[in-house]
């Protein structure tokens, strides 16, 4: 009987994909456990000096350091482990485009992930929404610093792409920890940038602008985007990475908002992960629209078109869309205020 391999490597793709999780979960275990941190600069270790040095049990630690291995997070030479190039550059704390943080992060909406079931045959979020950024000090400033460590890399894209030439003011509503701000601040010497969030966010936010230097150049102002109105005066307004945590009217919403921020012929910025029109892809803007559907009421992965609709409705003319590299999930919408 001939082999069919079309069926064999369906079957290992969903092996694969079913197993996916046990990954990922072993990444957020050495994550929080330290692992990386202990092995950055080319220190190489015994299982048992791991075990050691962080506390754990002998055997459960060689266990995971072998799957690290596996998984090309760590090398596994003459019975010593040190990281790999992709951990060193990526996992360690501190490093200029660490992504620690983060994954700590996406650590905690991996056990909300786990309630997706019931999350579908609900409609209703997994955790509050509300609490996101008040339930505690300590998970604020993770979600905070996690998007400053994801944006890190798209920012800089973002700033290479962006044409900004002759524009002066730039306001960031729901900035975050100003990290877009940052980089087109660089990027651009002639602009200043104006981080709108929440009170404990831009308390953060001002943190990280210190942290570059840029106070001169990057401010902050509290408020929340929902009830507060945004200051005004501006030729630039950059919505990133938001409105994928609202619905449709509080999309609209927040960019009349912004409209009237700019000034005639002020432009707008959207920059996310847009899903196609059929709602089936790419990949990482499906798996993030489920992501909305679990942490927040209402919040959604749009469309360009969507997208386009949304600021139209919102009073904004010429609206276009603007790709940048495959390497990065989030394109950007530009339109301009008549």
């Amino acid at each position: 009987m001939p082999v069919d391999r079309r069926r064999i490597e369906a079957r290992v793709r969903l092996n694969r994909l079913a197993i996916g999780g046990w990954s990922a979960q072993t990444l957020f275990a050495a994550n929080r456990l330290g692992v990386f941190d202990l092995l950055c600069d080319g220190r190489a270790l015994t299982a048992a000096e791991v075990a050691r040095e962080l506390g754990t049990e002998e055997d459960s630690t060689a266990r995971l350091l072998g799957a690290l291995a596996a998984l090309d997070l760590v090398e596994h030479r003459d019975e010593q482990f040190c990281n790999s190039r992709a951990a060193e550059d990526f996992l360690v704390s501190g490093r200029p485009e660490s992504l620690a943080t983060w994954v700590a992060l996406i650590g905690d909406w991996n056990q909300t992930f786990a309630q997706l079931g019931e999350s579908v045959r609900t409609g209703e979020p997994a955790e509050v929404p509300e609490e996101h950024l008040g339930r505690s000090p300590e998970y604020t400033r993770r979600f905070i610093i996690g998007m400053h460590d994801y944006a890190i890399g798209p920012g800089r894209e973002l700033a290479r792409h962006l044409d900004l030439e002759g524009r002066r003011r730039l306001l960031d509503p729901g900035g975050g920890p100003g990290t877009y701000s940052i980089l087109l601040a660089e990027a651009n010497p002639g602009l200043t940038c104006t981080v709108f969030d929440l009170p404990e966010v831009v308390e953060i936010a001002r943190e990280v602008i210190a942290e570059h230097d840029l106070e001169d150049r990057v401010s902050t102002a509290a408020g929340d985007y929902h009830s507060d109105e945004f200051p005004t005066g501006y030729d630039v307004a950059l919505v990133s990475n938001t409105l994928h945590q609202e619905d449709w009217d509080t999309c609209v919403a927040i960019l009349r908002k912004a409209h009237d921020a700019l000034e005639p012929g002020g432009l707008a910025v959207v920059q996310a992960m847009f899903l196609n029109e059929r709602g089936d892809g790419p990949l990482w803007p499906a798996l993030h629209n489920l992501l909305m559907l679990l942490v927040y009421r209402g919040g959604r992965a749009y469309s360009v078109e969507q997208t386009f609709r949304m600021l139209e409705e919102a009073g904004f003319q010429h609206p276009e869309i603007h790709r940048m590299s495959p390497f990065n999930a989030g394109s950007f919408v530009t339109a301009t205020r008549a």
